[in-house]
């Protein structure tokens, strides 16, 4: 993903959470980052990972000047 963000975690040498985001933005004025990606391993949730990808990912996209995150989710069951 040129130039864009990736955030794992990991636990034991696997992956247990991640987030990405390409660094194009969205929208007619340019102005909305896309969260890509965000998962978090099933045992692993309600323990405050997806959050922290989520909030670094929000951070992120105020570096690149976006003003909203666009979400499109869907069941990982």
């Amino acid at each position: 993903m040129a130039g864009g963000f990736v955030l794992g975690a990991f636990r034991s040498g696997g992956l247990v959470a991640f987030a990405s985001m390409p660094r194009r933005l969205l929208g007619r004025n340019r102005r909305h980052a896309e969260l890509m990606r965000l998962h978090v391993s099933r045992s692993l949730r309600r323990s405050g990972r997806g959050r922290r990808r989520f909030l670094a990912c929000a951070e992120k996209a105020r570096t690149w000047d976006a003003e909203s995150l666009f979400i499109s989710a869907h069941s990982a069951e």
